[in-house]
């Protein structure tokens, strides 16, 4: 059986490995004219929905800017808020700094098969994780400095777990700075800001600012850009001009010393010093127009901030009292890496208001216990950020009964085998299983919608991943096509406006487990969870501020966790479900299993 069950992940494994065609890998195989199979349409299978409320949101490994306008889902305005660093303690700044510039820069993720260099070396490129995205549309980009703390470890669990924030985190709102510290005269960068594709360009300077020829002379006309010379090519990001004024009296001014190394009362001396004299930047978004603008998700640990000042190493003295200064550059980090050396806490903060559709199913979610249900709902919502995701129970009859006093689903409730009880029986050779979800394409339909490209499959009861999601070594140019055996693509349609139609996952070693295993360590049927997800390659978990509640009653069940990857993730879908209404019978989610008799 074991060698028949690698086998066939093998062959899942080459062909997807080419990374083409992985969204319909499997149903060519299992059908083909080389494997006689059985199938087997398993019909116990209850889905229902259930509101997230606020989403744990801090130290995210990639986090959102902008604001995304779905047209079923509504619109969610995403800020930012993280500490900032010194990337080299203790850093000897001179004497009598004078401030030049201060920039921001994040680049934002782009399709790096997609880049096209001419032969001027001008780069053209198409942006990656970029919802809405048009040029034309501008929103409101204030920054502040942050007066927050951000702290490491809860004081409520005795600082020995870390200190978690949430997306609606209001506190970063009222204790932020007074100065608008992206006050550029150039609105692209402020009031009008746009997400933009275009390659960034730093031209050359004779260090007062005056752009120069390729010989260091200033050129006579200072506005033509085409007689500028390119000095460095960035790709495309969010690049901000900020404050002059703010950083020479925040930073440069109180660390006016010439030997900070041994100095332990400098700002700069090391980076618990500095966190606790500035506190970062808080990124505010608001509309200019209800529901208009872009979203981009970056990852702020790639982030370069550079104070750009002039100072003198050589101590002022009555006979030598302004000594010649050089320039110079302070490098600050921001972002959170687990692994790496970016340790700024920070917070994604989500505003997000649900069109009144999408309110009422919200509330119907908490109000209608469709768990309880002999069959679950007709319709299933995904929703990343703050929104929603789907419990899916199979093989059981899902009444009180079959729940265990710690909320698992058992079998043979009342003495009566049920379904997993009578294929254990069976002892088929799983050969293949995969679950489909059908799109509601009206639900889907609204202009310039955004359908996740992929979503997630996990042990709800557990909250970790699937063993078919471990048991999957694929992996392909992009990274976000990894795991592709595993599957929860999209399926569009070939032409037209190429909406989506379905997803289908694959969980085969998970249903062999269940059926053939006899270790009851590994047999066990858990709930399973389906979110949307912004990266595969993620699997940790996010808490929730309010617990999940299901099975009410004296069975009550509560789950505290959601999939960081699906709070990275701000779009959503609309799914039917396990009871379709009449008419959508077709559409109904199923889960086939593909075996062969063992006689």
């Amino acid at each position: 059986m074991k060698k028949s069950l690698f086998l066939v992940f093998a062959i899942f494994a080459l062909i997807v490995s080419c990374d083409k065609d992985y969204n319909t890998v499997g149903s060519d195989l299992v059908n083909g004219g080389n494997y006689n199979f059985q199938k087997y349409l398993v019909e116990d299978l209850k889905a229902y929905s259930k509101s997230t409320g606020s989403v744990q949101s801090n130290n995210l490994p990639v986090n959102a800017i902008g604001i995304y306008n779905d047209p079923f889902f509504g619109v969610t305005k995403a800020s930012f808020v993280s500490q900032i660093e010194l990337t080299n303690e203790g850093a000897a700044i001179g004497y009598n700094p004078e401030i030049d510039s201060v920039y921001l820069y994040v680049p934002y993720f782009v399709d790096a098969a997609e880049t096209i260099t001419d032969a001027d070396g001008n780069r053209t490129f198409v942006l990656d994780s970029v919802y809405n995205f048009d040029e034309n549309v501008n929103f409101n980009l204030e920054v502040y400095e942050n007066g927050f703390t951000l702290i490491d470890y809860d004081p409520t669990e005795n600082y020995e777990e870390s200190q978690k924030y949430f997306n609606d985190q209001t506190e970063v709102e009222t204790y932020k700075g007074s100065e608008l510290l992206n006050n550029s005269v150039n609105t692209s960068q402020n009031s009008q800001f746009f997400i933009s594709d275009d390659e960034i360009r730093i031209y050359k300077t004779d260090g007062n600012g005056l752009f120069v020829d390729e010989d260091g002379n200033v050129l006579a006309n200072q506005t033509d850009e085409s007689l500028r010379v390119v000095e460095v090519r960035k790709q495309p990001g969010l690049w901000l001009d900020l404050k002059n004024s703010f950083f020479q009296t925040k930073i440069l001014d109180p660390a006016n010393q010439l030997n900070l190394g041994s100095n332990s009362t400098s700002i700069l001396f090391n980076n618990n010093t500095f966190k606790n004299h500035f506190k970062g930047l808080y990124f505010k978004i608001t509309e200019n127009s209800p529901g208009v603008g872009s979203m981009a998700m970056l990852d702020f640990s790639k982030a370069e901030i550079k104070i750009i000042f002039k100072s003198s190493f050589v101590e002022p003295t009555t006979e030598e009292p302004n000594p010649e200064k050089s320039r110079r550059e302070l490098t600050l980090r921001m972002g959170y890496t687990a692994s790496g050396p970016n340790k700024c806490n920070s917070i994604n903060l989500f505003e997000y208001n649900p069109s009144p559709a999408y309110a009422t199913e919200l509330v119907n979610m908490e109000t209608n216990n469709s768990e309880t249900s002999v069959n679950g709902d007709s319709k299933l919502y995904l929703k990343g950020g703050q929104g929603s995701i789907v419990y899916i129970d199979l093989f059981g009859d899902l009444d009180v009964e079959s729940v265990d006093e710690n909320g698992d689903l058992v079998s043979g409730s009342n003495g009566v085998p049920d379904k997993l009880d009578q294929l254990r029986i069976k002892k088929w050779l799983i050969n293949d299983a995969k679950l489909t979800f059908y799109i509601d394409q009206t639900a889907m339909s609204g202009s310039g919608q955004v359908e996740p490209e992929r979503i997630y499959l996990f042990d709800a009861t557990n909250n970790a991943p699937i063993v078919d999601y471990y048991a999957d070594p694929t992996t392909s140019s992009n990274p976000k096509n990894n795991k592709s055996a595993f599957g929860g693509f999209i399926v569009r349609e070939d032409s037209g406006d190429k909406k989506g139609i379905k997803y289908t996952i694959r969980l085969t070693e998970y249903i062999n487990r269940i059926i053939n295993n006899e270790d009851e360590d590994l047999n066990q049927n858990v709930r399973l969870g389906v979110c949307v997800t912004e990266s595969i390659n993620l699997s940790t978990n996010a808490y929730l501020l309010n617990s999940i509640e299901l099975f009410p009653g004296p069975n009550s069940v509560f789950n505290e966790f959601v999939p960081v990857a699906n709070v990275m993730n701000p779009t959503g879908t609309v799914l039917f479900g396990s009871n379709p209404v009449p008419g959508d019978e077709d559409k109904k989610m199923k889960l086939e299993i593909y075996y062969t008799e063992s006689y």
